[in-house]
């Protein structure tokens, strides 16, 4: 309490003196208190200025801030009493305590006047008496008289003449109800628009006025609601605000998320505007900012989903179509959006602008205040510019409702399209139809609801993710599971090993595909492939060899562990492109491995076949993937512009197609035939290697065109022609699997004495070198890759065993072509005829498959996987100049194809 601090002052023993009472009169009042003022002697000095009591006699003891109390005084009057004697009476009082107008009291009727007026001025006051027509005359409470008038009406009679007819009268000293009396007379006359009559049809009184109010339960309600529109945008604003930098946030540009939030609270406050009195400005200031408000709202969204179908469009190949969707342009575009309703606006507003105006027809006893558009054009063309972007904003968000996203914006945005545009379709009609205020409670209502629909569908699923799901909000996750979202899977047969890092592999482990006959009108079936390939298989294998003798290699890729997927491609182009997308994206789970977002893909190793390296290399070259082939020979493959991303670790057909030209040169067979397969391998090879020695003056006597697929009619068209010929050297630059229906009939025909020139693809196959093949085909020759040898790599074939858990795919096929059975677990109903593996079988390991001393196919896969590691290696770690230590210098998940290649 910040009291005065008030001292006692003991003198001689006497008792404290806490106060002193003054004098009678002022001036030595005024002399005690300067005395002793300045000693503080009232220690109750602080308590008097708080007193506030009532006495026994019911009046009321207090001090104003001035220390005086409250002024009341007696009305007295000098009167003579019965006796004659003078004598002071009390008629009243003055007490300023009371209510401001009853502070004076004074009974005038004891009062005594000069010259006896009393008298005269009672009888006046209490006068009331009647004269002619039963009229009373008396005098009011104020000294007036009561008003009474006669209501008069102009009227025209027959005959032209006009006169003042009484129809009624008014007097005020009556009871409301019969103030006005009106004559029985057919002529009635018409309240003016603002009155209305009463239920006794004699008196006009005012309408009631009705306009959507503060006051009202319904006004309140909706401002409540308004109230927590903004309260929830602000807060998602701050949620926003402090995870800023966090994936989901920033995903689809957070600057145009914030500015949305910014629209949606200008929405909320402006539905706050239809409510209360219409007046010029408020009529004014409620259509515009709602137009402008919304647009800018609307532009935002269309913003978003447009940046959202061009973000995929810009992931297609050759695409820089983000360029012009950058956010500089998408600033431009709500700008711009949202300039256009401003000028429909100003227009508006210039023109004809709303206006506040007394509705007196859709009510007789009522006033509806309402805002008048003004301009029914200006009104329309606002609300039809929402429509037109709204309708333009759902037909893009359905159309990117199904993109493949970890969180696909688009779906959030179509649904709350859908809310807005069913609210304010249903709004025309509500609002046509809507009476008095209830036409603006729906405007409202449509404001907030679309508003709402907005904020809870794009922001709340967000909002969830940030606040309850903090794992998924990582870009890991917003990356991650895209790769996850195909809209179909292959199910191919694969062998994989998880790891750090991938490598892709694709190989003919079978060489054929079953025709399959496709309708169209169904998904098509599985590719069934048979002739299982032992060369193929034992590529597979020495791939995984060496990406083993990798991991355990502490200087190479050290504290890295890399994986494989290897498919199969039946040698067949559709199968290959399958298999390239299927690794391209590495999106399917395998039995290995639960985890759905694959490590980086590194590279794929792929095909044996030029035509199938042709479309590998097609198919992801321009997702910057690099494609090593280890067979694919094909001089085609070297153009860069085309497929920019191949390598391949055996020579080109253009140095084949030289030596195999100075072979024919070098023995001198100027008259020869040629064979060719009806694919890119053999078309260019014959191209290169005649364009080599026609200048040489060697002759080509035909060529001959074949492939796998070709019927048995084909095949035998070709035999003729070798036949009909009487050439005595044929050179084949055909593949093993094309060139064998032909090396079937040839033998079955026993057609010898053919000098026959091979290509590198089917000079050391399997197939052809057996004996019975030798008998029209011995004596081929043709050019090989060197052959090297990996010794370590025997004990890994000879341990390829169905009953070992650890194998992967196709091992049982391989146990079938290499031992005569398979094993019961894989025995199903493709295989009736085949017989079942007792597990006492014995493996004959003098078969070429375990031979590692003269591989040529196989150290080249041997070598491509060697040069992805090596390249991977490069991107990953930088060397320490004094220490030849290497250290990781990017992380794994930043690891891309194109780094690699």
């Amino acid at each position: 309490m910040n009291s005065p601090r008030v001292e006692r002052v003991n003198c001689t023993k006497s008792s404290a003196v806490v106060a002193v009472i003054g004098e009678t009169s002022s001036t030595p009042t005024i002399g005690v208190a300067r005395t002793l003022g300045p000693f503080r002697i009232p220690v109750v000095l602080h308590y008097l200025t708080q007193v506030n009591f009532t006495t026994k006699r019911g009046e009321t003891v207090l001090f104003d801030e001035l220390g005086d109390p409250i002024p009341r005084y007696a009305i007295v009057n000098w009167q003579r009493n019965s006796e004659g004697t003078v004598i002071v009476k009390s008629i009243g009082i003055y007490d300023a305590s009371r209510k401001e107008g009853e502070e004076f009291e004074i009974d005038t009727n004891s009062a005594l006047w000069a010259g006896e007026q009393h008298r005269v001025l009672y009888s006046l006051q209490n006068v009331n008496f009647t004269i002619r027509d039963k009229e009373n005359v008396f005098f009011t409470k104020d000294g007036d008289s009561p008003a009474k008038y006669e209501l008069i009406n102009l009227q025209t009679f027959s005959g032209g003449t006009t006169k003042v007819v009484t129809i009624g009268y008014y007097d005020a000293s009556l009871p409301k109800e019969r103030q006005l009396t009106l004559n029985d007379s057919i002529t009635c006359i018409k309240c003016p628009p603002e009155l209305w009559s009463n239920d006794e049809k004699y008196q006009c009184v005012l309408k009631l006025v009705e306009f959507l109010s503060f006051e009202e339960i319904m006004g309140i309600i909706l401002v409540l609601f308004s109230l927590l529109g903004v309260f929830f945008t602000i807060a998602i604003a701050v949620i926003f605000f402090a995870y800023k930098d966090t994936p989901i946030v920033r995903a689809n540009n957070s600057e145009l998320s914030f500015l949305l939030l910014f629209s949606l609270t200008l929405c909320f406050l402006c539905s706050i505007t239809f409510i209360g009195e219409p007046s010029k400005w408020s009529c004014m200031l409620r259509h515009t900012a709602f137009g402008i408000t919304f647009v800018l709202c609307i532009s935002c969204v269309l913003g978003k989903t447009v940046v959202v179908l061009m973000a995929f469009r810009a992931t297609l190949p050759g695409s820089n179509v983000m360029k012009w969707f950058g956010p500089l342009q998408q600033r431009l575009s709500v700008l711009a959006f949202t300039l256009i309703q401003v000028l429909i606006c100003v227009l508006w507003l210039t023109i004809s602008p709303p206006f506040p105006y007394k509705n007196m027809n859709y009510y007789k006893e009522k006033i509806i205040l309402e805002c008048n558009v003004g301009s029914a054009i200006g009104f329309w063309a606002v609300l039809g510019y929402i429509g037109f972007l709204a309708l333009i904003c759902f037909i893009l968000a359905f159309l990117a409702r199904k993109l493949p996203d970890n969180f696909n914006e688009a779906k959030f945005i179509t649904f709350s399209m859908l809310i807005f545009c069913a609210v304010w379709i249903t709004f025309i009609p509500a609002y046509v139809s809507s009476p008095g205020k209830f036409t603006v409670a729906v405007e409202i209502f449509a404001i907030l609801a679309s508003s709402f629909g907005l904020l809870f569908c794009i922001f709340v699923p967000k909002c969830y993710i940030i606040i309850l799901k903090p794992e998924k909000n990582t870009k890991k996750q917003m990356i991650g599971l895209f790769a996850c979202q195909l809209l179909g899977k292959f199910n191919m047969k694969d062998m994989f090993k998880g790891g750090d890092i991938m490598i892709g592999g694709i190989f003919p482990i079978f060489n054929k595909q079953e025709n399959v006959l496709a309708s169209f009108e169904n998904t098509p079936p599985k590719a069934q492939c048979k002739g299982f390939d032992l060369r193929a298989f034992r590529w597979t294998r020495t791939m995984m060899f060496a990406i083993e003798e990798i991991n355990r290699d502490e200087k190479l890729l050290p504290n890295v562990t890399l994986g494989y997927k290897i498919l199969d491609s039946c040698a067949s182009p559709t199968n290959v492109l399958r298999a390239a997308l299927t690794l391209a994206s590495m999106s399917e789970k395998n039995n290995s491995s639960l985890q759905c977002n694959p490590p980086p893909l590194s590279a794929i190793v792929a095909e044996s076949g030029s035509t199938q390296s042709l479309v590998v290399a097609g198919a992801v070259g321009p997702f910057k993937v690099p494609v090593v082939s280890y067979f694919s020979t094909c001089a085609c493959l070297s153009d860069k512009k085309k497929y920019p991303t191949f390598f391949r670790t055996i020579p080109s057909d253009y140095y084949q197609a030289k030596a195999l030209a100075f072979l024919v040169r070098r023995f001198g067979w100027t008259w020869i035939g040629v064979l060719q397969s009806d694919n890119d391998y053999g078309r260019n090879g014959i191209s290169a290697f005649t364009k080599e020695v026609e200048s040489h003056g060697v002759c080509i006597a035909f060529v001959g065109t074949i492939l796998r697929t070709y019927p048995q009619s084909k095949i035998l068209e070709v035999l003729e022609l070798i036949k009909r010929s009487t050439v005595k050297v044929i050179l084949a630059f055909v593949p093993e699997g094309d060139l064998n229906p032909l090396m079937i009939e040839v033998v079955k025909q026993n057609i010898t004495g053919i000098q026959w020139i091979a290509s590198e693809a089917w000079i050391t196959a399997d197939r052809p070198s057996t004996p019975i093949m030798f008998q029209s085909f011995g004596g081929t020759i043709g050019f090989v890759v060197r052959k090297m040898a990996i010794p370590k790599l025997a004990p890994i074939l000879k341990a390829i065993s169905p009953y070992n858990e650890s194998e992967t795919g196709f091992v049982s096929d391989f146990w079938e072509t290499v031992v005569g059975c398979r094993p019961l677990s894989s025995a199903n109903g493709l295989y009736n005829s085949t017989k079942i593996c007792s597990g006492a079988e014995t493996v004959d390991y003098t078969n070429k498959f375990f031979d590692v001393t003269q591989l040529r196919v196989a150290y080249n896969v041997y070598q491509a996987v060697y040069a992805i590691a090596h390249a991977v290696h490069q991107v990953m770690f930088c060397e320490t100049p004094d220490t030849n230590v290497s250290k990781i210098c990017l992380p794994l998940l930043e690891i891309t194809p194109n780094l690699v290649s």
